[in-house]
């Protein structure tokens, strides 16, 4: 498997996963990512591409299976984070259906945790308080509790 960054063609299927994640994670009753349910606010992986921040992970014939935006803080890191300049970010980590439980979410977050750790910077995320799938998962994947604030709490390595 590698992480790599995505290609133009690669978005409208990312934006596809995003909505769909989204329906799933409000079928959970997990208020995390409602507005994604709208096509219009999916939109954001086309940014994130634009900002060379939207990453993909393939499998070992080269097929998606998986993606991510990391790098640079967004609006809401730079009002949750003291000194928002000295992480990179995680967000919006989406997986196919057939997917999720596969580890294929760890596998990016290892990745990101050996680039954060590369150029000395922290690796940082965040999920709303209401997610404890989330906040479970994070504390897991070895992330430190860093407070809650505006209503997410905070993660980092």
């Amino acid at each position: 498997m590698e992480v790599r960054e995505a290609s133009f063609t690669e978005v409208n299927q990312i934006r596809k996963w995003l909505k769909d994640t989204a329906s799933w994670l409000k079928e959970k009753n997990i208020p995390q990512w409602e507005r994604f349910l709208e096509d219009k606010k999916t939109e954001i992986c086309l940014k994130d591409y634009n900002d060379k921040k939207l990453y993909v992970l393939e499998d070992d014939d080269k097929k998606i299976i998986g993606a991510m935006s990391f790098g640079k803080p967004e609006d809401i890191d730079i009002k949750l984070w003291d000194k928002p300049e000295d992480g990179y970010y995680i967000h919006r980590i989406v997986l196919p259906k057939e997917y999720r439980g596969k580890k294929k979410g760890e596998y990016m977050i290892n990745w990101a945790k050996e680039i954060a750790s590369n150029n000395k910077k922290e690796l940082r995320l965040n999920c709303v308080n209401e997610n404890e799938f989330l906040f479970n998962y994070y504390s897991n994947q070895g992330f430190n509790y860093n407070g809650s604030k505006l209503g997410y709490h905070l993660f980092k390595i």
